[in-house]
């Protein structure tokens, strides 16, 4: 109803029988004393009949904190429901999957999610366009990215024309956490390569579509498929706390010239 005491209090994420576990860009894994504090509020007294537990992206689950989960999916309080979303289903922990009922949910197409904002949140058509595209569930209230996207594509840009030094264009890319980074430049790949294959890209925001055009340009086919390697790659390593301005400017060399890492190391 979004007026009573318990919709208020869901709404401001207060709700004692409703615990959620956002994505976090910041962190790969979910941690054990994450869960650990999920354990201890399980068995506190439940404010209405039924308490839920909503755990998003639950492949983030490292050994430690499945481990710790799974004993609490074997003997869960009375009236608790988990509600997990999962992504890449090949990362979940087998035993976590096996205690799991799969329900499979459509993706809504660009245009759908569009819609929704325009009319749910009130967006104009451009910035709803940017949020589909970008579909970061943390922007679901319709507010700003946390990242400045265009000068981040724009780096790329001028990386891929080699426009300047290598460094010279990296300064959004290191005031930006790398997993978000990640999360994005990958995010590009499909498109661009799309519209370098002169295939159809639905949903492509039009104020986005100059610099996918001029990334398609800039990288042969076979760059294209190097490109992603490196950027899986990167993703793999984002969460590690070690060197991150090493890391990007790292990515930033090999995507100058993709192929430059294979003619070093072949004799």
């Amino acid at each position: 109803c979004g007026t009573c005491r318990a919709c208020r209090q869901a709404e401001q994420g207060s709700f004692p029988d409703i615990h959620r576990l956002a994505d976090d860009a910041e962190h790969r894994d979910i941690p054990v004393d994450t869960i650990r504090s999920l354990i201890d509020g399980a068995f506190l007294t439940r404010f209405g009949r039924m308490r839920l537990v909503l755990i998003e992206r639950v492949e983030r689950l490292n050994r430690a904190s499945g481990n710790a989960l799974l004993k609490l999916l074997e003997e869960p309080p009375d009236s608790m429901q988990f509600l997990c979303t999962v992504e890449q289903v090949d990362r979940l922990l087998p035993t976590i999957r096996s205690r799991l009922q799969r329900l499979r949910l459509r993706e809504p197409r660009p245009e759908e999610q569009a819609g929704w904002w325009r009319q749910t949140i009130g967006c104009d058509p451009e910035q709803a366009e940017l949020l589909a595209f970008i579909d970061d569930p943390t922007l679901v209230d319709g507010s700003e990215p946390t990242f400045d996207w265009q000068a981040v594509t724009e780096a790329w840009v001028r990386l891929a024309e080699g426009r300047g030094t290598p460094l010279a264009p990296l300064a959004p890319w290191l005031t930006t956490p790398r997993p978000v980074l990640a999360r994005w430049l990958l995010r590009l790949w499909p498109v661009v390569a799309r519209r370098h294959a002169g295939l159809p890209v639905a949903g492509l925001p039009r104020a986005l579509a100059p610099s996918v055009d001029r990334l398609a340009a800039a990288y042969g086919i076979e760059q294209w498929l190097a490109v992603h390697t490196r950027l899986i790659r990167f993703a793999r390593e984002a969460g590690h706390p070690l060197h991150p301005e090493l890391s990007v400017e790292h990515l930033a060399l090999d995507l100058v010239d993709p192929r430059l890492p294979r003619r070093i190391e072949t004799p």
